[in-house]
């Protein structure tokens, strides 16, 4: 009986070390991820040098939908005023 409950004993204190070890660790790694978040808000900082934007063309095939886009809204509201005979204008 006393055998048991001095396993018992071992195996609390086993576990109770483990749990510190695995708590230190997991302190460590919040630190670390803690100072990585401050080290990334440091350099996006608007002091910071930035590379500066460079505006890119449209390729001929985004500017064919986009005046495919803006001639179907034409043609939308050219049936939506033909619907109503009171009102004629497109505007």
């Amino acid at each position: 009986m006393v055998a048991a409950q001095e396993e018992l004993e071992e195996r609390d204190t086993y576990e109770l070390e483990q749990v510190a070890l695995m708590t230190n660790q997991l302190e460590n790694l919040v630190e670390s991820i803690k100072s990585k978040v401050r080290s990334l808000k440091k350099k996006t900082t608007p002091n910071s040098k930035k590379k500066p934007y460079v505006m890119m063309d449209k390729s001929a095939s985004v500017k064919v939908e986009i005046r495919s886009r803006k001639a179907r809204k034409l043609i939308d509201k050219t049936l939506q005023v033909a619907d109503r005979p009171g009102k004629r204008t497109i505007s």
